[in-house]
């Protein structure tokens, strides 16, 4: 009896070391896909340089542009989306400047665009798709003279009709409240304020029939949207399928191209 009771013990004591060795192989086993996942996929940083360091406002100024991965490599090689290599969008700490850009890519991979702007503290958010990537929206800082910066309060719009030279742009909201992390639609319709008649001169901006960027108020997330559909268009009217990453305000910048001529209009959301 006493030998069959050792005999059990033993194989009990077996088959938990057994159970142990698997354990510690599954856990090895784990960390090793997660480490080859994360050399798989590279992180991307924006590196920005400009030329001159310290820059006067209204200087002309170049900005020099690197997608770089996380061990230091420049990326070089590059999808085009919109038909463009680069959309950079550069906006003040205070939200008051926007500007659309496209730099041009010199060889080696880095980009560069000559500009001028006010004196701000400015973001720049650089939408690239390297290749074999999905589509990535990095950004990074510089000043321009010596900004007084202070925290961002935006103030939500009431009324959502502006006026553009000859043309009244009204943003048609949702019925319900917009709320983070569901789909709705921003509907834009342009019209002449004389005869507030549907305009018809609406033509391609970049390969789209408009382009909408939206940014928090604290410059930290970044969206950028293009129109669902181009046959509404006809009729002066764009509309873009959105989703809002958090509860906050928020400012978007659409953008079309109206005869030749781009225009700009933003409005201010409130996102609950």
């Amino acid at each position: 009896m006493r030998k069959v009771s050792g005999l059990l013990l033993l194989l009990l004591q077996l088959v938990a070391v057994i159970s142990c060795v698997n354990t510690k192989i599954d856990s090895s086993e784990k960390k090793a896909l997660n480490q080859e996942e994360e050399v798989k996929k590279p992180i991307f940083s924006l590196g920005l340089k400009t030329d001159p360091k310290t820059i006067a406002p209204a200087d002309q100024v170049r900005l020099f542009l690197e997608i770089k991965k996380n061990d230091g490599t420049v990326v070089d090689n590059f999808e085009v989306v919109h038909e463009k290599l680069m959309h950079l969008f550069v906006v003040s700490s205070d939200m008051e400047q926007f500007f659309h850009l496209h730099p041009e890519k010199q060889a080696g991979g880095t980009f560069i665009e000559t500009a001028s702007f006010p004196e701000g503290r400015y973001k720049a958010w650089a939408g690239v798709r390297p290749k074999g990537e999905g589509d990535l929206n990095l950004s990074a800082t510089f000043d321009v003279g010596h900004p007084f910066v202070r925290p961002n309060r935006l103030i939500a719009d009431t009324i959502y009709i502006k006026e553009i030279d000859d043309t009244r742009v009204t943003l048609r909201l949702p019925s319900k409240e917009m709320k983070a992390g569901e789909a709705i639609m921003l509907n834009y319709v342009l019209t002449d304020p004389s005869t507030r008649r549907s305009i018809k001169d609406l033509e391609p901006f970049l390969g789209e029939m408009g382009h909408l960027m939206i940014i928090s108020e604290d410059g930290n997330e970044f969206v950028h949207s293009h129109p669902m559909s181009s046959s509404e268009a006809e009729f002066g009217v764009v509309s873009f399928h959105v989703e809002f990453p958090r509860a906050g305000r928020y400012k978007a910048w659409a953008q079309f191209n109206k005869g030749g001529k781009i225009l700009t209009t933003s409005f201010v959301l409130q996102v609950g």
